[in-house]
């Protein structure tokens, strides 16, 4: 007879910008909490970016980086993240390489496990390089040594913000926003404004995705 599956700390990049991302978003974070073998989930504040790479003038993304505490091994957790883009509407068979997502979930790290292959590669080989990412996994992990650099998340997150990879908006929490739309830069310029109210995915404590608002805005 086994014994106890021994939980392992594993974090996830979130990222949407099709529909209401806010939504996405919240739908992905209940989706983990209702998880078997995920005992604990705590998110990031969600930041607004536009998007790297791929087609140009597509909609700047909301991302967030979630923190669990799983007794699911690599290959199982990257299965139920592909189940639930899956069921946030992502076609894989169909979809441009870095172009618009309704819901995409990298698995970032798992413990110290290390893989290198095509369906999963661990660390997130992009991890090191993704402002994106590390601006909000820095909120949770700070002072998280990684891999390649030998370096923290909070060194390295520093580091793309002094190389001029592109701004985030962090969105405060308890504060009512919608979808992104672009503005005219101000003083100390914040790049995006919100036009419509929407429900995220808030802590009510530090340890938890917690429960969230009605809907206010129907995905596009």
């Amino acid at each position: 007879m086994s014994g106890p599956r021994v939980l392992t700390r594993a974090y996830v990049a979130l990222g949407s910008n099709l529909g209401v991302p806010s939504e996405r978003l919240d739908a992905a974070c209940a989706a983990l909490r209702a998880t078997p073998g995920i005992e604990r989930v705590r998110v990031s504040s969600y930041h607004a970016t536009a998007a790297v790479g791929g087609p140009a003038a597509q909609p700047d993304y909301l991302n967030a980086v979630a923190e669990l505490d799983t007794t699911l091994g690599p290959e199982e957790l990257l299965a139920r993240l592909q189940a639930i883009e899956a069921a946030e509407g992502r076609e894989r068979a169909t979809e441009v390489r870095w172009g618009p997502r309704r819901l995409d979930l990298d698995l970032l790290l798992h413990g110290d496990a290390r893989r290198d292959a095509d369906a999963l590669a661990l660390p997130h080989p992009r991890l090191e390089e993704r402002r994106f990412v590390l601006a909000p996994l820095a909120e949770l992990a700070p002072e998280l040594v990684l891999a390649r650099s030998g370096r923290t998340v909070a060194a390295r997150a520093r580091r793309a913000a002094a190389r001029g990879a592109p701004p985030l908006a962090r969105l405060r929490r308890g504060r009512a926003r919608a979808r992104l739309v672009p503005r005219a830069p101000r003083r100390r310029a914040r790049r995006w404004a919100s036009c419509r109210p929407w429900a995220r995915c808030t802590r009510a404590t530090s340890s938890s995705c917690a429960a969230r608002s009605p809907r206010t805005t129907s995905p596009a």
